[in-house]
């Protein structure tokens, strides 16, 4: 975790009128996700204060990310979806 590269983006940044552009590419974290980052914190505290079960309200990516590491360090993960999740299509 943290060790997502950044790439130099010359042709979007002359659009933009910057001297650099740096793009970090986040999906190449452990679940493929920006949240992941929000979720190890969220883990690590989980640990640090010794409970075993961590858990989140999502519909997505958060879920996805939480569960994934969680179970990366060695914790239970229950995810609450909300009623107002659309249907699949």
């Amino acid at each position: 975790m943290g060790w997502t590269p950044v790439y130099l983006a010359n042709q979007l940044g002359q659009k933009l009128n910057l001297k650099e552009l740096y793009i970090k590419d986040e999906g190449l974290n452990p679940t493929s996700s920006l949240k992941d980052r929000a979720s190890v914190v969220a883990v690590v505290k989980a640990i640090e204060n010794k409970f075993d079960t961590i858990c989140c309200s999502s519909t997505g990516n958060a879920a996805s990310s939480l569960a994934g590491n969680a179970a990366r360090m060695g914790l239970k993960a229950v995810i609450f979806v909300p009623d107002r999740l659309p249907p699949e299509s």
